[in-house]
């Protein structure tokens, strides 16, 4: 008999969820913004894990999980981007509160395992911030009703766990100066690696997952339309 799936992927690989999973988000987008509604801003600073791809932000992610009593987005609240609140209040429900999360200290560039694992929550940050062909937005081109909005959502977000809440995502990186003027007691930790071996990793990444070197992986920055004619 077959071992059912466990993990994320293997359920992904076993079951296509992203149409149900789709329009789940879409139904519980009306229940988030009247759970929501109340709140304004976060009342406890959020943490901005930020750097280059391959410079160690995933497990710097893991380390402070495991060590500090802190709210994060998990690969199962991750399911919920149109409702995160809702996914955070479902999480912790479900959650062994007497044990710290299983997060683990491994991952595959930048993906974790299990539903405790980190998440960098992609589809949450694409809807405050339309990206077009780079990961780069002016400030200036997101409208007040969308920084109200993710005040909102981030300080729903935090109050379930009452303490600091953690984002790593490495288009925030891209953001700084917009997310500093959003919440002015973020916190953001940039994590340096030395860039021959950044390039050195990206370079493997592309001979990997890409058919060619010359393919970009992973994030565009402004850059990016000059960046990717070059050798």
């Amino acid at each position: 008999m077959a071992a059912l799936p466990s993990t994320p992927a293997q359920v992904a690989s076993a079951v296509d969820l992203d149409q149900p999973v789709d329009a789940l988000n879409d139904a519980l987008a009306p229940l988030e913004e009247s759970l929501i509604e109340e709140f304004e801003a976060p009342t406890e600073p959020l943490v901005f894990i930020v750097g280059a791809p391959r410079s160690g932000t995933t497990l710097l992610t893991q380390l402070l999980i495991s060590q500090y009593q802190i709210g994060y987005v998990s690969n199962l609240v991750a399911r919920f981007w149109k409702a995160p609140y809702f996914g955070l209040l479902l999480a912790k429900e479900i959650r062994d509160s007497e044990r710290p999360p299983d997060v683990g200290f491994t991952s595959d560039h930048g993906f974790t395992s299990g539903y405790e694992g980190p998440h960098e929550f992609g589809h949450f940050w694409r809807r405050w911030f339309d990206y077009q062909e780079t990961h780069s937005v002016r400030a200036e081109a997101i409208e007040a009703e969308t920084i109200n909005g993710l005040r909102r959502e981030c300080a729903a977000m935090q109050s379930i766990e009452e303490s600091r809440l953690l984002f790593k995502n490495l288009v925030c990186s891209f953001q700084v100066e917009f997310l500093a003027r959003t919440f002015p007691q973020a916190v953001f930790v940039h994590c340096r690696r030395n860039p021959i071996y950044v390039a050195q990793s990206l370079l493997r990444c592309r001979e990997q997952y890409r058919e060619h070197r010359e393919e970009w992986f992973s994030v565009k920055p402004e850059a990016y339309p000059e960046l990717k004619e070059l050798p």
